[in-house]
């Protein structure tokens, strides 16, 4: 993000100013520190004819801007070699047209643009849409203050405006000096910062002269005091908090000179642009648009714990513009509470940072009693520490032989006190055993002797004797 600066800081202290590769003038720069220098003879501006050139702006493959001049002649026209600005600084642009004009489609219409005879060739030019001048030759810090020509421009200033472009030293530098028409820019953008409330101040680098030039335009206007005076103008706006836009920086040949081809008046002042001056001023200005509105902010929360413990990660959030909203949870961590729960609000025209403090919460103790009806222990206690407000827990009770606890469980949440819970133990009842009578009917046996009778035959054998 680059182009545009406030003051010698880039907008939003993040951008880089673009700078084109340039070699400083051969002449020796002697820094002029006085405040006041009157001269009798009067500045004279040359007021220079329109060209008539048209210019085409392109960009090449490795983002380099062409510039290709094309002249008009009544029997032919003819292309010149296209010019390539050639950038070290940082990329191009911060807001291009075509992203200005959907944040502000009226962006420079909403513009004024205060200059001397300079800002009067841009003026002709017309090449920013919708823009009020209030340009006028031989103008300056100082006759704006003394009121010599338009007097109290400051009350000049449209309704409605919402920025105010201004490029002016031409005709300042010889009369006061560098510090001196520093001093009187920055006095001249403080009245009109003051007397329209709101407005944005926009101060232009003076741009340069052109080599066969520098030096034949007084003793003080020459480009190595434009230099000086541009950085001057640079930390005016800083203090200030107004923003700097080097338009000079695409304007300077390999030398650090006014470009020939963007040279209006080569036969007098050697400061008054082309068209293809012009064309390149409007390019730089449409591709360097700003205004704090459209600035993509970032809230950074940051996050600490007030015992010294690890805190969670930052949050980041990015690309937030102005007027949009934005809502960060804080993480949970067990055992802390933040202060603030989320982060939220509407993004301004700042970053924002935030510390979220966590505080420890306090912790309770269970603790469980077993015992029995007559009063002993039935079983270790049981403990637990460290719980916190709304946790659960949830216990078995042991198991005791010969007994029954009333709660076969404890459960419940944590409150904002100790838990103390008495399991009793009640003796299971005795049971006594009774005889058992058992009727058996015997079923009695009969027994079937057989009792062989051995009848025993005695054979009595008579013997008889036979007579004879």
């Amino acid at each position: 993000m680059v182009g545009i600066t406030c003051g010698a800081l880039i907008v939003s202290q993040k951008f880089v100013k673009p700078s084109v590769t340039v070699d400083p003038p051969e002449t020796t720069t002697k820094a002029v520190t006085t405040t006041k220098e009157t001269t009798t003879e009067e500045d004279t501006e040359e007021e220079p004819a329109p060209t008539g050139e048209k210019v085409e702006l392109t960009t090449s493959e490795n983002g380099e801007i062409v510039v290709t001049a094309v002249k008009k002649t009544e029997k032919k026209e003819t292309t010149t070699k296209p010019q390539v600005f050639k950038y070290t600084g940082g990329a191009l642009p911060y807001f291009s047209w075509d992203e200005a004009k959907k944040l502000s489609p009226n962006y420079f219409g909403e513009s004024v643009f205060i200059g001397d005879s300079i800002s009067v060739r841009l003026q002709m030019y017309g090449g920013l849409p919708g823009a009020t001048y209030l340009c006028y030759g031989s103008y300056g810090s100082c006759n704006a203050l003394s009121g010599v020509i338009k007097a109290n421009i400051w009350n000049c200033i449209p309704a409605g405006k919402k920025r105010v472009y201004i490029m002016l030293g031409m005709n300042d530098l010889n009369r006061v000096g560098v510090a001196g028409a520093a001093s009187n820019m920055a006095q001249l953008c403080s009245l009109i910062e003051q007397n329209n409330p709101g407005v944005l101040i926009y101060i232009q680098s003076m741009t340069p002269i052109i080599a066969a030039k520098d030096g034949t335009n007084g003793r003080i206007l020459n480009n190595a005091n434009i230099r000086l005076y541009n950085q001057m103008l640079s930390g005016v706006a800083a203090s200030h908090g107004w923003y700097f836009v080097d338009v000079a920086s695409v304007m300077y040949d390999d030398r650090g000179y006014l470009k020939d081809e963007y040279c209006s008046d080569p036969g007098s002042m050697g400061m008054h642009f082309t068209s293809a001056g012009c064309s390149v001023w409007c390019w730089y200005l449409m591709n360097h648009c700003y205004d704090p509105s459209w600035a993509v902010r970032t809230v950074t929360v940051d996050y600490v714990m007030a015992d010294g413990s690890t805190a969670p990660k930052s949050q980041v959030v990015k690309d937030l513009k102005n007027g949009q909203s934005y809502s960060v949870q804080s993480p949970e961590v067990r055992g802390y509470t933040p202060d603030k729960a989320t982060v939220s609000g509407t993004m301004g025209t700042e970053d924002i940072t935030v510390t979220v403090k966590y505080t420890k919460d306090p912790t309770y103790k269970l603790t469980i009693t077993y015992i029995k009806t007559d009063g002993s222990t039935a079983a270790k206690t049981y403990v637990q520490k460290d719980l916190l407000k709304g946790d659960t827990y949830s216990v078995v009770s042991p198991t005791v032989d010969g007994f029954t606890p009333d709660k076969a469980t404890v459960s419940g949440t944590v409150g904002k006190s100790d838990v103390n819970i008495k399991v009793t133990y009640k003796a299971n009842p005795t049971t006594t055993k009774k005889p058992s009578t058992t009727t058996t009917t015997k079923k009695p046996t009969t027994t079937t002797t057989t009792t062989t009778t051995t009848t025993t035959t005695t054979e009595t054998t008579t013997e008889q004797a036979n007579e004879p």
